[in-house]
């Protein structure tokens, strides 16, 4: 007779039981912790949003660690950087436009208040001779005249400055052949200036321009020439192709009438956004009575390295 007794059996199923429990509640307290975790790293970027929505834009997001939460925080803060670069891009060009209205608004005053005393004078009959009588019509004339070039440089300013977004549509063009057919050379010759021409940028030098730009750069650049340069002295024009550069440099004396002329700097403003639209620069010095402009636009390629077409368009040679 064989007899077996198993009653720790009963104690077996007993801990197995106890342990699957306990093997649950350590899995759902592992999950409570992580979800709580998760649950706070949400809740403290939902913060920060509602802080960006109410307008505070000061201090950089909390990321934590870069998994799926902290790629949308870090989203976040670039949405906030961005924010406050336009916010500022803004500000500076509300600033900017303030300060041009306010210098703008000095210097329409100026000769339309001389304007309305030429016309208040000639109306009421005032003037003594025929020839004072033409004196102050020629006067009003020139007041006239300064009225539509400061109204001209404005729109030129907004033209520019107002449509910084769009994109430039840029050509590649033979910079030798652009810049050696400026007509605007023989326009100031035309008004009896002296000119000095030492253009040396050859043939197959391809620069990336807007061609309606460029001629509003030169009509803007020779337009102050003929206004305030001195006929006692040659204008320098020199043109030059050198360290990956074509640099285009115009240089008078300045008038004494001149240089008591206040200015607002629109056209420098203008000619600059120009220049930088196309990937260039312009520089201005004034020193010894001596005004000098500096048009700089990069090579982007040359005829030996089979970067321009020989076929140029008649556009572009008359360009």
């Amino acid at each position: 007779v064989y007899i077996n007794v198993n009653k720790e059996k009963y104690w077996y199923k007993v801990m197995g039981i106890a342990t699957l429990s306990i093997s649950f509640l350590v899995f759902m307290l592992i999950i409570m912790v992580y979800n709580g975790m998760v649950l706070s790293r949400v809740k403290k970027l939902s913060g920060e949003v509602l802080r960006i929505s109410e307008g505070n834009l000061d201090g950089e997001i909390y990321k934590g660690k870069m998994d799926e939460i902290g790629t949308l925080a870090a989203s976040v803060d670039n949405m906030r950087n961005s924010i406050v670069e336009t916010m500022r891009s803004e500000k500076a060009a509300w600033n900017s436009n303030t300060a041009l209205i306010t210098a703008m608004s000095h210097d329409i005053r100026t000769p339309l208040t001389s304007l309305v005393g030429y016309l208040d004078i000639i109306e009421g009959g005032k003037y003594k001779s025929e020839e004072e009588l033409i004196h102050y019509i020629k006067s009003s004339r020139e007041k006239a005249i300064q009225l539509k070039d400061l109204s001209d440089k404005l729109f030129n300013y907004f033209l520019f400055f107002g449509n910084a977004n769009q994109d430039k549509s840029l050509e590649n063009m033979d910079a030798g052949i652009l810049f050696s057919q400026m007509e605007h050379v023989t326009e100031i010759v035309s008004k009896e200036l002296e000119v000095d021409l030492d253009f040396d940028i050859p043939e197959g030098v391809t620069a990336a321009v807007e061609v309606s730009a460029i001629r509003r750069l030169f009509d803007n650049l020779f337009s102050n020439i003929l206004k305030y340069a001195s006929k006692d002295f040659p204008v320098k024009v020199m043109g030059e192709a050198a360290n990956n550069e074509i640099r285009i440099i115009l240089s008078n004396h300045i008038t004494e009438e001149a240089k008591k002329v206040e200015s607002t700097k629109i056209g420098v403003k203008t000619c600059r956004k120009i220049c930088q639209d196309m990937g260039g620069d312009f520089l201005v010095t004034d020193r010894d009575k001596i005004y000098t402009t500096e048009v700089i636009f990069p090579v982007v390629g040359t005829e030996e390295e089979g970067n321009v077409d020989k076929g140029y368009s008649e556009n572009q040679r008359n360009a």
